[in-house]
């Protein structure tokens, strides 16, 4: 008994155009022989993926899951700066209920580049470990993982995740966020921060404290490239700034943060899916390669100052701080409002130059894709640096208390282009 599957193009009445499958055991609607459950391959590229693996994946989940019959498609989607993704489009030798019909694949790129900062940084490894991790926490805001592995000899990572792109919209970093948009943020990492407060540094969560110098040196280099890419676009006061930061940077890794948790490291809003329902807007956290632990305002400080218009932000970060804290409080009660407010101001002002600097250090090192891989590519990518480095300027006046220049709270000057 063979199963397969013929389509046909109907023209003027007749059939044409066939098209045919190839061939396995089964029959539609029944199990054929079954199939061994087998270990996934760790594929070398997208280009690799077929059916067989896709079925060890899902075997590997859940033994009762029908044949995988036909890979309709695998489409190349997003330009990451350290990885490549694919959404893959399926069908199964019998009705699918409640087994998915697509998922999502993302894949390590390798360059020489990327390899040497991965290796520094472990962003491929930590990745794979926080999913490991959340599958037993399924509240958390984040993507189901059917697969996570990497080859410790060829470095290869693949990561296989339910796919959310038919019901959500990803986040816009050159426009930021919307009011509503925050709130289902804050609420994300607000429940994400409370559920694991106390945490302490464990090998697979991201510390900054133990790799200070290091990221000294990156946020150096990073500068660096920063004025070389953005140039006489932002004002030499801006760089004024982040190059006074620099000399505090050590000082600010180091400070005592209380109560620590796991942070999702990266929350921008570019790093974020949001799901419009019925009571509201769910915000979907994706991009875990910077999982750590520390001071929950960080993650907090880290989306309001660059992902958030910044009047919006002026208006709303009390209320969100506030809200924020209140939902750690029941998890510790003796975590304060106060508190919170004054951890929010000394991690806002190092988000506030980490960010930038830290971005445009990963450009230095080569590892963001060719302004030709989409034809507006470098114009979005220039808009967004200067818009969130705006954002993250003001910010850092706001919180210190010094007065921002009248050029730099004037939107959409000529001279810096049109920015949020």
């Amino acid at each position: 008994e063979l199963c397969g599957i013929e389509v046909f193009r109907v023209e003027e009445g007749r059939l044409s155009h066939c098209w045919n499958s190839g061939y396995i055991p089964g029959l539609w609607g029944r199990d054929g022989a079954e199939r061994e459950a087998r270990e996934p391959a760790i594929l070398p590229s997208l280009s690799s993926i077929d059916t067989d693996w896709i079925q060890d994946i899902l075997t590997s989940v859940d033994k009762s899951t029908p044949r995988v019959g036909v890979l309709q498609s695998v489409d190349r989607i997003g330009n990451g700066t350290l990885s490549e993704t694919a959404r893959v489009v399926l069908h199964y030798n019998a009705d699918p209920e409640n087994y998915p019909t697509t998922l999502f694949c993302k894949f390590n790129r390798s360059t020489p580049e990327i390899d040497a900062a991965n290796k520094r940084v472990g962003f491929y490894e930590r990745e794979i470990n926080t999913y490991s991790f959340l599958r037993d926490h399924p509240d958390i805001s984040a993507p189901k993982v059917y697969f996570a592995a990497t080859n410790p000899d060829t470095g290869a990572t693949n990561i296989v995740l339910e796919d959310l792109s038919t019901r959500t919209t990803p986040g816009d970093q050159v426009r930021g966020a919307s009011v509503e948009e925050a709130d289902a943020v804050v609420r994300a990492l607000s429940h994400l921060h409370a559920k694991f407060l106390g945490t302490e540094p464990s090998d697979w969560l991201f510390d900054r404290q133990p790799r200070a110098a290091m990221f000294h040196d990156s946020y150096r280099i990073g500068a660096a490239a920063l004025k070389e890419f953005l140039g006489s676009a932002v004002d030499a006061c801006d760089y004024e700034l982040i190059d006074r930061f620099e000399q505090l940077y050590l000082d600010w890794v180091n400070l005592p943060v209380g109560t620590k948790t796991v942070l999702h490291g990266d929350p921008r809003v570019d790093n974020i899916l949001f799901e419009a329902g019925p009571s509201g807007i769910k915000a979907w956290l994706i991009d875990w390669g910077m999982t750590g632990v520390g001071s929950p305002q960080f993650d907090l400080a880290y989306f309001l100052t660059g992902s958030v218009p910044v009047d919006m932000r002026r208006q709303h970060d009390r209320r969100w701080i506030a809200e924020h804290a209140a939902e750690l409080a029941k998890a510790s009660p003796a975590y304060d409002l106060a508190s919170a407010e004054m951890m929010f101001r000394a991690q806002a002002v190092g988000a506030a130059c980490c960010n930038r600097a830290g971005r445009a250090y990963r450009r230095a090192l080569g590892t963001r894709c060719r302004a030709s891989d989409h034809p507006r590519s470098a114009q979005l990518r220039r808009r967004s640096r200067l818009g969130c480095l705006r954002r993250h300027t003001l910010a850092f006046y706001n919180v210190t208390g010094v007065a921002a220049p009248s050029w730099l709270t004037t939107p959409k000057r000529k001279h810096h282009g049109s920015v949020s």
